[in-house]
């Protein structure tokens, strides 16, 4: 029995049986050549045509997979021991036994490691994250269950080093999110989970039911107990009434990765490792070589797809690590005695191993998406040599494996590469050195309503203080739509608890428009004039300074997230900043008329592709990055490139829409870099890092994440 792929057991079909060996080695190369297609066209899907709902796009593939199993089995045994082995689980369930209680877990767990695995394509942007980490489960299953079973320093060393590799790769990961975090080690340990289910199934079943055990049901029964708990998560968990789910927007693609898909999970049930039966006397895992062959694949796929790829060097050397460390726990989990371990050691070659030389194991196949199985009588005799042709599936199985090389040592050579070249880069994502001290002026331009005033406070002084920001001339200023507190009163709450060098400036207005007609109420107001250091100095308490800073930092009073805020400022933040948004970067528009994201918003496409060309000079409205939580910093050049009429256009648009209707301050919360001519382009959308990135240490180049001025 594989680790939790087995649900209900059957006198149906005995071990021992024998399946065609011409369909031996179909079951990796298959897999192998069908799961980074899967890979690639899901993630493809999700993010650039922005089907926002993996388990949609898990639904028709798990029914062609059901599909192809049930036609397979039908072929092999008959529709009638199928229908038998139904009868006999549902009999098995009306009385439940331990060692079916353990299998029934087993299970669940499989599914619930199968469905985190689809949602961190999502919650994960950079799926190579993904497609290293997640083929690691099957090692780190067999290493917690032995450190379980037989606790030692080898045992413990081995889970804390795997732990660690793991942890290195997502947290090194440019596109790290606190949901992709938590949900990609959902997936891996619901696998070791039900790994530790399944042995412990296999400990207490009696030996009578291990003479009746149905060795070939456990992905199908997985797949098929996933189908209700599917459609239930895909219809209730993710909003589709308000966020849709349009087949046209890839009619081609779509139905390509259903039955790429279908194929790759019948195979083995999971896209990121095959299965693998454990060997006959241990309970550990066979890490198999396609375990690294798949990032090499997803990588090449990438490349083909014209996607940049980036990963750091840590990353790779912790999945080497790991994956080192894998093979060698199942090597020494095997039992030296088995079968399995004999001919492998004796009579089958490294490199036929490799290729897919009827590798032999203990189990029941299932036709064509299984390997061959070793016949009961030859347990008998440990002298049988394991024999195969060189034939066609091995010469596809060789061009995969080398096309994956090809894609590590791409890996390799872009890693190396950019290490060399980051330090001679005219601008670093550091720009607070001794040779590059920051001088001019900043302002903070605030939206505000009924917000804590000590709590906002805080938040800025954090801003005003950092590196690149405090040697500046700075100014607060303070837009107060229906406040609760008198004017003065706020002017003399925020002044004494900011930076005594601070300017602060209160203004009231109207509350029309949101935080977007805030913004350009402050640009319209102040455009045709600068500001200079001096200004503030002269300023008259009586006298509002009038002018555009050098910069100015565009936010509302309740910042989101104003923790990741801090380290992007940092980073990114330099004297030729032009537009630089401090939120998510990786959703990609090809046009207005297909923009969407993964919140209910539905957009005004024409007035969308109006806007981006009124502001870029009559270009169509592509390639857009939409910018988020009305949080930005723009240059007084960049916002002086459009014409003063383009944002009186823009604030006309508030007229008639009241806060009742803020459909338009939606709209234009996402527009802000199209505005300032930042569209952002694919550079942004692949390059820089997420904001969870930043704050652990992450960077880019300068020009990943904003528009720099000339």
């Amino acid at each position: 029995m594989h680790g939790a792929n087995m649900l209900w057991k059957s006198s149906s079909v005995k071990l021992g049986q024998d399946i065609n060996a011409s369909s031996a080695n179909w079951s990796p190369t298959v897999w192998l050549l069908t799961a980074p297609a899967t890979i690639v066209t899901t993630h493809y899907l999700i993010h650039d045509k922005h089907q926002h709902f993996p388990y949609h796009l898990l639904i028709p593939q798990i029914l062609v997979a059901i599909a192809i199993r049930l036609q397979i089995r039908a072929r092999d045994h008959g529709w009638r021991d199928l229908f038998e082995t139904i009868r006999n689980g549902c009999r098995r369930l009306k009385s439940p036994a331990s060692p079916h209680l353990w299998s029934f877990a087993s299970t669940a767990l499989a599914i619930t490691s199968l469905f985190a695995a689809y949602q961190a394509f999502f919650h994960l942007p950079s799926v190579l994250c993904e497609a290293l980490v997640l083929p690691l489960a099957p090692a780190c299953a067999s290493s917690v269950y032995a450190f379980w079973t037989q606790p030692d320093r080898f045992t413990a060393a081995r889970v804390t080093c795997l732990a660690l590799f793991v942890f290195t790769v997502l947290l090194h990961d440019y596109r790290v999110t606190p949901p992709g975090f938590g949900i990609a080690l959902l997936a891996l340990g619901s696998h070791i989970g039900a790994h530790f289910c399944n042995v412990q199934s296999k400990r207490t079943d009696s030996p009578e039911s291990l003479d009746d055990l149905d060795e070939d049901g456990g992905d199908l029964w997985t797949l098929v107990a996933a189908v209700l708990p599917l459609i239930g998560a895909a219809l209730f968990s993710e909003r589709p009434r308000a966020m849709g789910f349009d087949v046209t927007m890839a009619p081609v693609l779509l139905p390509i990765n259903a039955i790429v898909g279908g194929i790759a999970l019948a195979n083995s049930a999971s896209l990121f490792y095959r299965s693998q039966p454990a060997i006959e006397g241990s309970d550990s895992e066979p890490i198999p070589v396609d375990t690294p062959a798949l990032p090499g694949l997803v990588l090449i796929g990438y490349a083909v797809a014209g996607r940049g790829v980036v990963i750091s060097g840590w990353q790779i050397a912790a999945f080497i690590a790991a994956f080192l460390i894998g093979s060698m726990a199942s090597t020494y989990a095997d039992d030296v005695d088995s079968l399995d371990d004999y001919l492998r050691t004796s009579y089958m070659p490294t490199w036929r191993r490799v290729l897919g030389f009827q590798e032999p194991r203990f189990g029941n196949g299932v036709g064509l998406l299984e390997e061959e199985s070793i016949s009961a009588d030859s347990r008998l005799h440990k002298g049988t040599r394991c024999t195969g042709k060189f034939s066609a599936w091995h010469v596809l199985r060789a061009t995969l494996l080398i096309v994956a090389a090809i894609g590590w040592a791409c890996v390799f050579f872009g890693a190396l590469r950019n290490a060399l070249a980051f330090h001679n880069h005219d601008i670093l994502p550091h720009p607070n050195e001794p040779q590059r001290t920051p001088t001019g002026t900043f302002d903070i331009v605030v939206s505000y309503h009924d917000e804590s005033i000590p709590k906002l406070a805080t938040t800025l002084t954090s801003f005003l203080q950092l590196p690149n920001i405090a040697p500046l001339s700075r100014r607060v200023l303070l837009y107060a739509k229906a406040p609760a507190y008198p004017l003065p009163e706020l002017q003399t709450n925020l002044s004494f608890a900011l930076p005594n060098t601070t300017t602060v400036e209160i203004h009231a207005l109207p509350n029309l428009g949101r935080e977007g007609e805030t913004f350009l109420h402050h640009i319209l107001a102040n455009y045709n004039s600068s500001l200079t250091s001096s200004s503030y100095d002269d300023d008259d308490d009586d006298d509002d300074v009038q002018g555009l800073a050098d910069h100015t930092l565009f936010l509302q009073a309740d910042m989101h997230d104003p923790h990741y805020m801090r380290p992007r400022l940092t980073q990114y933040f330099h004297p030729r900043t032009a537009f630089l948004s401090l939120w998510h970067t990786e959703t990609l528009c090809a046009s207005c008329a297909t923009c969407r994201d993964h919140s209910p918003w539905q957009p005004n496409t024409t007035a969308l592709a109006t806007v981006f060309s009124a502001a870029n000079s009559g270009a169509e409205c592509a390639d857009l990055v939409p910018t988020y939580r009305g949080q930005f910093v723009a240059s007084a050049r960049r916002i002086r490139s459009n014409e003063k009429t383009v944002y009186e256009g823009l604030r006309e648009r508030f007229e008639g829409t009241g806060e009742e209707n803020p459909a338009w301050g939606y709209d234009l919360e996402r527009l802000w870099g199209a505005v300032l001519r930042c569209p952002g382009g694919r550079r942004m959308a692949d390059r820089c890092p997420s904001m969870m990135a930043g704050m652990l240490g992450v960077v880019g180049e300068a020009g990943d994440c904003q528009c720099l001025d000339d």
